[in-house]
């Protein structure tokens, strides 16, 4: 994460990180390795990006 270009660690902004813990409990989209041996995003478009952020 960044804010303003600059990293943005969760340790130090806790609203941040309350909200990526919500958003990681309440989607049921999944980071997978596919068979590539990439990482693939699984399931509605809008859930997986919060799974990434997470």
């Amino acid at each position: 994460m960044t804010l303003d270009g600059a990293p943005a660690p969760l340790a130090a902004h806790p609203d941040l990180r309350a909200l990526i813990e919500v958003m990681a409990e309440c989607n049921d989209a999944r980071v997978v390795r596919g068979e590539s041996g990439r990482w693939e995003l699984v399931g509605e478009p809008t859930e997986a990006r919060c799974a990434r952020s997470a």
